[in-house]
């Protein structure tokens, strides 16, 4: 995905300066406005996410940089060379979501999806910031921040999910796929893993650099 930004870094679009549900730009309105559909316990759970971006990130929001970014790595949407034994990734597809925001969005949709039902998600977040910071290095500000963001998509994915589901009450698909979601949710909470893995990230990176 860093490569995929590093590409990105000059190309510009009319298409992508546009209002998307998606963009963690709009992120902590988006819950707002939908967190109502959720149970008391889920929306307190996601209410102590938005107050730590709101103090946390939301400061520092002007002083990342933006561009044009995929906004939306998950493995339903990575190509690989082998369905059966997976050894590397091929491609990427789904550009549907392509949106300028801030670039450092990008690692943290990246990383939402990528350490749902890991058994250790510090393990695979200090692989991930490292692997990403070798060809894009972070800024302070982004790596200040990535936590909170990392769990703000988190909880753009249930509460859109929540409003979809009221939509298509019938759809079992919506209910199911946003339980890796709400555990991760809950894990970050309880556990604070991702506190102390981003310094750990840079550590492995001017190691291997």
């Amino acid at each position: 995905m860093a490569k995929i930004d590093q590409g990105l870094a000059d190309f510009q679009h009319a298409g992508t300066y546009r209002y998307l549900d998606w963009d963690l730009a709009h992120g902590y309105r988006v819950c707002q406005i939908k967190k109502g559909l959720l149970d008391r316990d889920q929306k307190g759970l996601v209410d102590y996410f938005l107050n730590h971006y709101k103090v946390q990130t939301l400061p520092l929001i002007a002083a990342l940089p933006v561009g044009v970014i995929h906004n939306d790595a998950n493995d339903m949407n990575l190509l690989i060379d082998d369905p059966l034994q997976p050894g590397e990734i091929t491609g990427l597809i789904d550009f549907g979501d392509m949106v300028h925001t801030q670039v450092v969005n990008e690692l943290a949709i990246t990383a939402a999806y990528a350490l749902m039902n890991q058994p250790d998600p510090m393990k695979v977040l200090t692989t991930l910031v490292a692997g990403y910071f070798r060809v894009c290095p972070l800024s302070d500000a982004e790596l200040e921040v990535l936590y909170s963001l990392i769990a703000l998509r988190l909880a753009v994915s249930v509460c859109n999910s929540a409003a979809s589901l009221k939509e298509s009450p019938d759809n079992e698909y919506l209910a199911i796929s946003t339980q890796p979601a709400w555990d991760l949710l809950k894990k970050t909470e309880k556990a604070q893993f991702l506190c102390g893995a981003l310094p750990i990230a840079c550590s492995v990176w001017f190691e291997y650099r």
